[in-house]
């Protein structure tokens, strides 16, 4: 929309829907699963996010075939039925980008039905969100993999766990996405504002556009085309650690 309509205004500083779906199927392809199912919201996001994991998948790995999909309309509070559809269909790799309550939800009464003990691997490319460890904590299983827009132990390097323990200290508790894409948002603001020697808009939509900046999160660039802020995000595995329960 950004990009086709010229719209100058808006800036994104996080990923977007786009790595939910492509990323998370360069990583599937190295995977040894051959069959993949989903339980997904059951509206735009959840759709799309499905068609491009599939589409790119395919694309990497000819051999893979999809054989379930079950959507859950939002606010849905028993993922028993969507569970069981999985589980009858007996897929080895099982892709969701249900979130926030809603995965926590999916994910406890998974591991009731045992969910997570039939399938061999699972994707859930917003499960790395701090709500979503928080409401799970032991409740979420090992070797799952997840991603986020932002993750509070990467990178590992001084400036994002100088600010992870700044923000733990005041706050006692460790960032979500949320909090460092707010807090990296006002430095974006700051920087082009002082760049462009004013705050007329059209002086701060130009410093901002092909602007790079140093965040938590990493180096981000606002590519000028659509404004898309670029920067590393993480895919990895699930472990439980006690020093983060």
């Amino acid at each position: 929309h950004v990009f086709k309509n010229g719209v100058r205004q808006v800036f994104r500083m996080v990923t977007p829907t786009y790595q939910d779906g492509y990323a998370a199927a360069i990583v599937a392809k190295d995977l040894p699963v051959k069959t993949w199912a989903t339980i997904s919201p059951k509206y735009e996001y959840g759709f799309t996010c499905w068609e491009m994991f599939k589409n790119t998948l395919s694309a990497l790995r000819p051999d893979v075939t999809f054989t379930a999909e079950s959507w859950a309309p939002f606010g849905t509070t028993d993922f028993r039925s969507h569970i069981n559809t999985i589980m009858d269909a007996k897929p080895e790799g099982l892709y969701s980008v249900e979130w926030a309550g809603e995965l926590i939800t999916m994910v406890k009464q998974g591991q009731q039905a045992g969910l997570f003990k039939q399938v061999k691997e699972v994707m859930l490319p917003v499960g790395a969100a701090m709500d979503v460890l928080e409401g799970l904590g032991a409740d979420l299983p090992d070797n799952v993999w997840m991603s986020g827009r932002y993750y509070f132990l990467y990178p590992n390097n001084q400036a994002n766990n100088d600010w992870v323990a700044r923000f733990h200290k005041r706050w006692q508790h460790y960032p979500a996405y949320v909090s460092e894409a707010a807090y990296s948002t006002m430095y974006a603001f700051k920087k082009a504002v002082e760049a462009a020697g004013s705050k007329d808009t059209k002086a701060v939509i130009g410093a901002l556009e092909g602007m790079s900046l140093d965040t938590p999160a990493g180096t981000r660039l606002f590519r000028k085309e659509d404004h898309q802020a670029m920067y590393d995000v993480p895919w990895g595995l699930s472990k439980s650690d006690p020093k983060y329960p």
